[in-house]
Order: structure tokens, then C-alpha cells, then sequence
């Protein structure tokens, strides 16, 4: 027997509910019945838009499609639909064209709501058909983007009530860190917004995160002290505590968006300064910085410490990240807990198979790394720059971001009110780039100008935490290993591993190179007379990238060291 194909496609899976589902397979089945078909019903997308051809670009119709073209669709099938429309809502022409292409690979497409039968023959013989076939898919592309063009002016008139001052809120649904006050109650979207008793535990967050915990450690935290979540669930997760670091509303920012079949998509630039921010931008683009730093963050070994406090700035001189490694057994030994280069362990092109005995390693660099000293107000005062500079430095990278990613979606929209919308966002994020550029270009000035003293103030940092640290243990121990890994990270630019068993380690600015052998300092290197400017790719660079600070050849940190000793004067620690 011949076969029908039922193709049934939702735009939102809201659409399921009911009876909607049931009633166009009924249809389906009495269709094939009465002409002798065999019916296939497995056709079906939710959630797939037909107004921007989503649907013909993944799931089964875009399958379906494959197959036609593959010759796997035998001719002579039937493709039988709900109305035309459920096959395309696109521009007519664009939708015309893939009809025609099923229908010319004979197979009848059949529309059940106007018992229209569209095949091959019929319209060769039937002029008129072809009319009916393009009035059926110009209809329903009109009525898609009517809907579209009606809500994007709604939004557009809320958009700019909100964005003119007035007490008036789009909604009162917001975070759930705020509650909306109406101003009288007959006008509940007329009021202001204010913090509830779950204001503190975002701040909480924002400061674990900050301080060195990672996802799972934050969540582990706060079901522990039996914080609920804010959505419903049976406690905090790891996606929730990212999803609320990445919430921009966390610092006043309303992000409007539509939804006309398919995903949600941003109208627009974010309404900022919409709620009051719970977190300052410092604390929140610190948090980003932190993050993409240490990419899975600070979790627990079997122990419940934070076992490798050089995440983020552990290299092997290849470029390739040094391994933590635990081999205790039920006899540990001091060379049983390592690092390695990952590179040679999963056998790359890297000779460097040395390991590194981590305790020597960790207590050699705790006990050097800490010599430079300036007064309290210089110390100060640099340390507020730097927090401002890394913050602004994270805000352009998200900006950058940003800016390329609304670059993209406007080169491949089709629809060109959106188009428009993409666009003013590719300029508002280019004009915002310069800005962003001053002000780090003035943060880094007083960064360099107190550089001494700002690196002074996070060792101080560092000896502190590692004081108290000794007298710590379980829970106490992690959180406060976790922020000595956070504040070393603001130290140190990059501790690098040679084959010989040495490694080298270079203080951010470029003031120092330390060179360690056997957990023990063999040289350091005061650079700041050879770096006056506090380059940082000073001793910070891939392979084969040229040093323009100190003019040299090509080289890597490995093929410096020969050479400090020429342009640094050696200073016994």
C-alpha cells in the first residue's frame, strides 16, 4: 500500500495542551482510511518556528526533507497536513519553493482544513491550483507576520515609558530577589522596587565566587545551610548558581524579548538602572573575570580541600596546563601527590615527563613570593585600582562579546525590522567600546604607578590566608584554601615547568621571575628597570611571539632565562 505521512508541527509546546493533537491525527487517520493509505503519523515538531524556516533546518520535516532528496521517500507517497501553513509561514517565495520541491518529487501534499489536494499532475493540468496554493502560503505568512509586527510595537511603546523614568513596570513578575510596592493598589504596576530577605544570599554568592569557590562548591554551601533555591526544586544546583552569576538583572539590567514561534529573542539593548542592583558591576564582571580565570572553579577532593591552588596559572613550558595528580594509596609518600604536564601524560609532542612533588612545589612558592614591601595607604590605593581595572577589563570583554555576537545575528537575519533592531545594537556596543578603552587606559595608569604597592597588598593578602589557614580544618580549611587559589591568582602571572625540574615564577606586572630546583629558590630577578611599564606579555607569551619589550628574538620563557642575567642585575632571595 501506499504511504501517508502525517506531518504535524507546534510552535510552542504550550500548544500540545488540549485537544489540538488529538483531533489532527483523527483527521490524519480518517484521510488515509477512506483512500486505501498507509499512515505513517512520526512526523511531528514542537517547538519549531515556520515563520524563519526552523523547522526546515532541524527535526523531522528537515529529516523528511533529507530523505526526499536522498530517494529514500517513495514517489506516489502522501504528505498530509493540518493546513498548508503548517508546512511554511516563511516569505511566499521561499515557501513555494520547497513545496514545489516535495511536490515535484511526486508526493501529494494534502491539506485536511480545506480538503485541497496538491500533486504534481493536477497543478500541471489546474492552473488555478497553483493560484490557490500561493494565496494558501501568502495567508499565512501575512498572519505570522502581522503577530510579529504587532508585538514588536507593543514592546516598543512599553520600552519607551519604561525607559522615560516613570514609575510604571512592564510587568510585576521580577527576580526573585525583589518584590514589586505598588504605589496604591488599584495600580499594581505603578511602584518601585525593593529587596526581600533573599537579596543577601545572591550577594552571598556573588561573594563566594569572588573569593574562589566554584559552581558546585557554592551549591554545596548553600544546601548545606539549608538556603532554598529561588525556582522551585529539591535544592541548589550547579546550573542555578551559574545562571544566577550571569544574570545580569543581578546589577539592574532588563532584558526585553519576543517570542513569535521559536526561541526567545532579545529585543533591543538591556534597559538599564530598570532594578536596583544587588550587586555592584565591579563585584559582578570580578565574579566574570573569576570564572573564565579558573573555568570549573574550586571543588572538593576526596579530603574536602582545595587541593591545587594553582588553577589558572600552572603551564608546562609546552603551553599546556600542568595536571594535578593524586596517587596516595594506603602508604602515601610526599612524591605520591603531583604536577605533570597534560600534554605528556596523554602523549603529545612534549618531552617534559617531569613530576613535581606538589607540597614542595606549594610551600616553596607560598614561602618567596611575598618580598616586596610599601606603605599601607599605597597599598591601598593601588588595590582599589586594580579591583576597578579588572572589572572594567571583563566589562569590555563582554561588550566585545556582545557586539560580535549581534554582528552575526545581523548578518544572517532575514527579517528587517529585527535587522534594524541588531543593528542599533552593533552601534550602540561600538560607541560603548571606546568609552570602556579610556577608562581602563586610566585605571591601568594608576595601576602602574603603584604597581609595586599593588602587588605588595595581595601578598599581604596571600601571607595572611596562609597563616590562618593552619589552624583550619574541614569545611573552614576549604573555604579559606579556595580564596588563598583566588588571591594567588592576583599575584602571580604564570608558574612554568621545565624538564629539568625546575619552574620558574612570574609575579603579574613583570617585576619578578622567580626560578625554583627541588622546592627551592635557586635565583629571583627584580625586572621592574628592564619592564618600567609593567608589560605583563613581558614573560606572558605563546611560543614564538616576539618580546617587544625587551626587543629579543622570538622565544619562550624557557629560552629567557639565559638571557635576564644581561638586562637584570640577579638578587640572591
Amino acid at each position: 500500500m501506499t504511504t501517508a505521512y502525517s506531518y504535524i508541527r507546534f510552535s510552542t509546546p504550550a500548544q500540545l495542551k488540549g485537544d489540538s493533537l488529538r483531533r489532527q491525527l483523527r483527521k490524519s487517520e480518517r484521510y488515509a482510511a477512506e483512500h486505501g493509505l498507509t499512515l505513517d503519523s512520526s512526523l511531528r515538531d514542537t517547538g519549531l518556528s515556520a515563520y524563519k524556516g526552523a523547522h526546515r533546518k532541524k527535526g523531522a520535516l528537515a529529516s523528511f526533507l533529507a530523505k526526499i532528496e536522498g530517494g529514500e521517500i517513495a514517489r506516489g507517497s502522501y504528505l498530509i497536513v493540518e493546513n498548508i501553513d503548517r508546512l511554511s509561514r516563511e516569505n511566499p517565495w521561499d515557501a513555494l519553493g520547497m513545496v514545489q520541491k516535495i511536490i515535484g518529487a511526486e508526493i501529494t501534499v494534502v491539506s485536511l482544513v480545506d480538503d485541497m489536494v496538491y500533486s504534481l499532475d493536477r497543478l500541471r493540468n489546474r492552473a488555478e491550483l497553483m493560484t490557490t496554493l500561493q494565496a494558501a502560503l501568502t495567508k499565512g505568512h501575512r498572519e505570522s507576520k502581522d503577530k510579529a509586527d504587532r508585538l514588536q510595537e507593543v514592546w516598543a511603546e512599553k520600552r519607551a515609558e519604561v525607559e522615560g523614568g516613570g514609575r510604571r513596570k512592564l510587568t510585576r513578575q521580577g527576580p526573585g530577589w525583589l518584590d514589586l510596592i505598588p504605589d496604591d493598589p488599584r495600580e499594581p504596576l505603578v511602584g518601585e522596587w525593593r529587596f526581600n530577605d533573599r537579596a543577601p544570599i545572591v550577594r552571598d554568592i556573588f561573594e563566594m565566587c569572588v573569593e574562589g569557590l566554584g559552581k558546585e562548591a557554592i551549591a554545596r554551601r548553600l544546601n548545606a545551610r539549608g538556603v532554598p533555591p529561588f525556582k522551585h526544586g529539591d535544592g541548589w544546583g550547579m546550573s542555578a548558581v551559574a545562571e544566577l552569576l550571569k544574570d545580569r538583572r543581578t546589577i539592574g539590567e532588563l532584558q526585553l524579548c519576543t517570542k513569535v514561534g521559536g526561541p526567545r529573542r532579545p529585543i533591543g539593548e538591556p534597559i538599564k538602572g530598570y532594578f536596583p542592583p544587588v550587586v555592584s558591576e565591579e563585584i559582578f564582571y570580578r565574579a566574570q573575570a573569576e570564572i573564565a580565570k579558573r573555568h570549573c572553579g574550586a571543588s572538593p577532593s576526596r579530603t574536602g580541600k582545595v587541593p591545587n591552588i594553582f588553577v589558572g596559572i600552572a603551564h608546562c613550558q609546552c603551553g599546556r596546563v600542568m595536571e594535578y595528580r593524586d596517587r596516595q594509596g594506603k602508604r602515601p609518600s610526599p612524591g605520591s601527590i603531583f604536577l605533570t604536564c597534560s600534554g605528556n601524560r596523554r602523549g603529545h609532542v612534549c618531552s617534559n615527563d617531569a613530576r613535581f612533588p606538589y607540597g614542595e612545589l606549594e610551600r616553596a612558592v607560598l614561602d618567596w613570593v611575598t618580598d616586596i614591601k610599601v606603605s599601607d595607604a599605597e597599598a591601598n590605593k593601588a588595590g582599589v585600582a586594580a579591583i576597578k581595572l579588572a572589572g572594567k577589563e571583563a566589562e569590555r570583554d563582554d561588550t566585545k562579546r556582545r557586539l560580535n555576537a549581534a554582528f552575526a545575528k545581523w548578518e544572517s537575519e532575514d527579517d528587517q525590522a529585527l535587522k534594524t533592531m541588531l543593528y542599533t545594537s552593533v552601534q550602540r556596543y561600538s560607541a560603548a567600546l571606546p568609552k570602556i578603552e579610556e577608562e581602563i587606559a586610566s585605571l591601568s595608569e594608576t595601576v602602574r604607578a603603584t604597581k609595586r604597592s599593588t602587588l605588595d597588598g595581595r601578598r599581604v593578602a596571600v601571607r595572611n590566608l596562609r597563616d590562618e589557614m593552619a589552624t583550619l580544618e574541614g569545611e573552614a580549611l576549604f573555604d579559606m584554601r579556595a580564596k588563598l587559589a583566588a588571591a594567588l591568582r592576583q599575584v602571580i602571572d604564570r608558574v612554568e615547568f621545565h624538564p629539568d625540574k625546575t619552574f620558574g615564577v612570574t609575579l603579574r606586572g613583570g617585576l619578578k621571575l622567580y626560578t625554583f630546583a627541588n622546592g627551592s629558590l635557586l635565583r629571583s630577578y627584580d625586572l621592574s628597570d628592564a619592564n618600567p611599564d609593567g608589560a605583563d606579555k613581558l614573560l606572558t607569551f605563546p611560543q614564538a611571539e616576539t618580546i617587544d619589550a625587551l626587543k629579543l628574538h622570538p622565544m619562550t620563557l624557557s629560552g629567557i632565562r639565559e638571557t635576564l642575567a644581561a638586562i637584570a642585575e640577579p638578587v640572591r632571595g
